[in-house]
């Protein structure tokens, strides 16, 4: 599969045999769109949108860069009257085989993993950060995860929310995970073809010269790979912040 960032209709993404992945950077308010395509599309496809930042109350997202490095793709926003913080986007494509080594390749052909990192900063001596991020996943049934290992000492407490959730769709799996430190509470509402996710950082406020993250994970793959997406979440909770972030 190509994992390589090209630009599509003036979006960032790639596309394999069976999905498209699509961000708009004039539109961080829409998250990434994953949508089938190809053969494999029916009108009853289901396109799902990831880790979309709030719209703002007054005013719009002001893009100041975006550019590709090691692989990641960067989206900066500028703060304005109307967003006292900036906001920096990170999405990166992960390599399979590191963080699924046991997938068949005909699973693994069908499988798509990428991760966000959202950070805010202010030059303000204190801010309200954009302090959520929300997903829209196919409506389906919630499968069980393992509950998640205590912290390690030294680490800060993880909220007693739910970190993960993990749906089966129309004989797909989809899984989205908020690193556990970064996150205060996720809510999940059901409605009549979706499942809404909204996540929320830790952090009330933001005062200037600190950096705020919320560190967020997305996966889909056949049902057969049901036994590898449930050990995602800790992985993702075990693993280090990439340098490049």
């Amino acid at each position: 599969m190509n994992r390589h960032w090209l630009t599509i209709d003036d979006n960032f993404g790639f596309r394999s045999g069976s999905w498209e992945f699509q961000i708009n950077p004039r539109q961080p308010e829409r998250g990434a769109i994953v949508s089938q395509s190809g053969s494999g599309q029916t009108e009853q496809s289901p396109e799902v949108q990831i880790f979309a930042l709030p719209t703002l109350t007054t005013g719009l997202y002001q893009p100041s860069e975006s550019f590709i490095r090691l692989g990641d793709l960067h989206l900066n926003y500028a703060a304005t009257k109307d967003l006292p913080t900036s906001v920096s986007l990170c999405w990166r494509l992960h390599n399979l085989s590191e963080w699924l080594p046991n997938l068949p390749p005909a699973e693994a052909a069908e499988t798509l993993l990428a991760e966000v990192v959202i950070s805010f900063q202010t030059d303000l001596l204190d801010a309200v950060p954009v302090r959520e991020t929300h997903s829209r996943l196919p409506a389906g049934k919630f499968l069980p995860l393992p509950p998640p290992l205590p912290p390690r000492p030294g680490e800060i407490e993880w909220p007693t929310s739910d970190t993960a959730s993990l749906i089966e769709s129309a004989g797909r799996l989809w899984l989205s995970a908020v690193y556990p430190s970064d996150l205060r509470w996720l809510a999940v509402s059901r409605q009549a073809n979706s499942i809404e996710q909204q996540f929320r950082l830790r952090a009330e406020n933001l005062e200037k010269g600190v950096i705020r993250r919320l560190r967020c994970l997305f996966a889909t793959a056949p049902c057969n790979s049901l036994p590898q997406l449930r050990e995602l979440p800790q992985k993702f909770a075990d693993s280090q912040l990439p340098l490049s972030f």
